[in-house]
């Protein structure tokens, strides 16, 4: 995850305004291995929870889907996030934190 916060604006015309603003971007690709390792893992404990519980199966599978569930998050958790790359040119959608208000030379 990346977070930048802003607080100047450069116009092109070489002004500078105060601005409050935050970029917020995290990885799709991570956060689709993430989901990965998460659901892999509920599905995992689901099976082992149903075998290992002899009594009351469904209790087994649910039992075993929430423990690999929280196991999956934890590795996900602990797992080396692939880079952010922004190349050259990438748009990028800023949050204003407080109105921004631009005056406009109407003479030029």
């Amino acid at each position: 995850q990346l977070q930048l916060s802003f607080d100047r604006l450069l116009t092109a015309d070489g002004d500078l305004l105060p601005v409050a603003a935050v970029l917020d971007l995290s990885g799709e690709r991570q956060r689709k291995k993430d989901a990965a390792t998460i659901g892999g893992s509920a599905a995992g404990g689901a099976v082992l929870g149903r075998i290992l519980n002899d009594k009351d199966r469904d209790e087994g599978t649910a039992v075993g889907a929430v423990l690999g569930a929280a196991i999956g998050a934890i590795v996900a958790a602990n797992n080396k996030a692939d880079p952010i790359e922004l190349p050259a040119g990438t748009p990028l959608l800023l949050t204003l934190d407080a109105p921004l208000t631009i005056e406009l030379d109407r003479n030029v």
